[in-house]
């Protein structure tokens, strides 16, 4: 009888022995579990603290009006490209005074117009820097224009980007 006692001792200080190692296994699995799920919760908040990058347009996108003629409803310029990157397009403003003129027509070599009556005209074919274009315009609504604002446009990943830092302003005289 003792020695069946003896091996029943045994047989529970071994179970014990196994609990004890299962105890500490569930135990750092928890701790791991934990420590994984705090730098989840810390990573999304930190990702939705730091403002996203916008994307904008180089600081040395810049156009130039070399010349310009003003004729009875139509204004024709030449345009050169005095900055450093290519630029896709131009969004053109005309004023008389403190009114706006209405472009009924914009037209140049390798543009298209982005929509009927509108003022943005896109390039077919990037324009360079150096480059030069001879835009022409048809605009109504005003007797002789005196000044006209272009901003330039830039393809930035499948969209239209304005160049709000390279706008010009010119007086027409």
């Amino acid at each position: 009888m003792k020695t069946s006692i003896k091996s029943i001792e045994k047989l529970i200080q071994k179970r014990d022995r196994n609990k004890k190692g299962l105890s500490e296994i569930v135990g750092y699995t928890l701790l791991i579990v934990f420590a994984v799920s705090m730098s989840a919760v810390v990573f999304g908040w930190l990702r939705a603290k730091v403002p996203k990058q916008e994307e904008k347009c180089p600081i040395d996108v810049s156009v130039e009006i070399i010349s310009y003629t003003i004729g009875q409803g139509t204004l024709d310029f030449d345009l050169k490209n005095r900055g450093l990157f290519g630029i896709n397009g131009l969004s053109i403003k005309i004023r008389e005074e403190s009114r706006m003129c209405s472009i009924r027509k914009a037209s140049c070599a390798n543009c298209t117009v982005y929509q009927p009556l509108s003022n943005k005209v896109l390039f077919t074919k990037k324009m360079e820097p150096s480059e030069l274009k001879t835009i022409n315009i048809l605009y109504y609504g005003c007797k002789k224009p005196t000044e006209i604002e272009l901003l330039p446009m830039r393809l930035m990943e499948n969209d239209y980007s304005f160049c709000e830092n390279s706008i010009i302003k010119e007086k027409l005289e």
